[in-house]
């Protein structure tokens, strides 16, 4: 089971990466799609987690998810702007 709180600060980081590493502008990196590891313990109890586990928005494109699965990842997809991929607000 995926905890609906899992991806926020995963979500929250991947977008300040965005637009301060890339040079995306604001509204690209919020736009940009989203994915979120879930190897790592969440933050709710009883802190579980599931290992090699990625979730990828379904606008990442299918041949991502493919060389994500030959690196040994488990993958699954989320639909496009899934609110379990996580929301982010801006102010600039």
């Amino acid at each position: 089971m995926v905890s609906k709180n899992t991806s926020k600060i995963q979500v929250a980081e991947s977008k300040f990466s965005d637009r301060h590493l890339h040079k995306m502008s604001v509204q690209g990196a919020i736009n940009a799609p989203r994915f979120a590891t879930m190897s790592f313990p969440q933050t709710s109890t009883p802190h579980q987690y599931d290992k090699d586990l990625l979730l990828l928005e379904g606008r990442i494109p299918d041949a991502v998810g493919n060389r994500l699965t030959n690196a040994g990842h488990i993958v699954k997809k989320w639909r496009d702007f899934d609110w379990r991929a996580g929301a982010v607000c801006a102010i600039k």
